[in-house]
Order: structure tokens, then sequence, then C-alpha cells
């Protein structure tokens, strides 16, 4: 859905104090073994949170629908404010992550775990931020990803559905290499 820009930042500056919450909440204590599965913790969220980032983009937003309709503003006006709002992020957070994963695992393994999917989730806001309104030189640690969303934004739509990383479409199958391309975007918001 079409949002404000407010309302499309809003998920940036919410999500790092929360996430930094859980993972405080879920310190275990002074002995340095415990601080290392805390911090494994938190990084296996956020390794998740890619594979879950590829599987909504590949499954629900070109399959499902309504959200194919919301992802084809998208597709259609890259630049445009098109998200969901934080209330909606939120809930999927709570009932799909901290909720389950409490119940299976415990509150501080799912705190942590939240924790580090909520920061995946920052990282790849961020990511498809820069890669479709920053302007990004060869140099950028952006670059690399921009030119790979690109390539799903001109091509078809068909590849390339990790913004963050490239791992799972090359696990899966749907990495579109760069050399089967057109570019006409290659000039647009990119410096050499």
């Amino acid at each position: 859905m079409q949002l404000s820009k407010v309302d499309y930042y809003a998920e940036i500056f919410v999500y790092p104090p929360l996430a930094v919450t859980l993972a405080v909440a879920a310190w275990r204590g002074p002995h340095s073994l415990f601080h290392l599965g805390w911090l494994a913790e938190i990084l296996i969220g956020t390794v998740i949170w890619t594979l879950i980032e590829y599987f909504i983009h590949r499954v629900l937003l070109h399959s499902v629908p309504v959200l194919k309709r919301m992802h084809g503003m998208h597709h259609a006006s890259p630049t445009a404010f098109v998200g969901t709002p934080v209330w909606t992020s939120l809930t999927g957070f709570a009932v799909g992550a901290l909720l389950p994963l409490w119940w299976l695992a415990g509150l501080e393994t799912a705190c942590c775990v939240t924790a580090g999917l909520m920061l995946g989730y920052v990282w790849y806001l961020l990511v498809h931020d820069a890669v479709h309104r920053w302007p990004l030189d060869k140099k950028s640690l952006y670059y690399a990803a921009k030119l790979r969303h690109m390539r799903h934004h001109f091509e078809g739509g068909d590849g390339n559905f990790g913004v963050t990383v490239a791992v799972w479409d090359r696990l899966f199958g749907t990495f579109v290499e760069p050399s089967t391309l057109n570019r006409p975007w290659r000039g647009s918001q990119v410096r050499s």
C-alpha cells in the first residue's frame, strides 16, 4: 500500500531499539559461554531473516494475489513509498516469531532470535532503500545488491528475490546472471 514518507521509514527507527530491548531482556548473566550463546542466537535470527526475506519475496509477493498487486505497485514505481505499516510487521514478529519461539525454546532464546530477525529486517529495509533511492558508486557496499535487485526489477521478476544476500537465489536456482541482461537501468542513480 502507498504510505507517507514518515510511515515508510518508521520501521527503521522502531525496530533497532526494540531489538536491543529484546536482546537486553535475554542477557543471561556474567558467564562468557552464555554470552556466546546469546550472540549466536541473535546471529541465527539474522541469518534466518535472509531466508524469510527470500521466501516472502519469491512466494508471497509474487504469488498471493493481494500481495502480488501491492508488490506490482512497487515494481511499477520502485521509488514510491509502497510498503506495509509498522503495526503489520510488529504483529508478524510477535505472532510469527516471538510467541512461537517462547513456547518452543523459552523466553531468552525467543527474545534473542526475534531480536536477530528484527535486525535482519532493518538491514533489509536499509539495503532496499539504498538500491532504489541512493546514488551509489561502484565502490559502495550496496552496489552489488543494487545490480542484483535491478535485475529482478527489469528482467521480469523471475529471479534475484534476495535483496540483502544472493545465497538463497544461488541455492534455489533463481539467481539471474548479469551477463544475460540488457541493463536499461544501468546509468540511473549509479555513479562510476
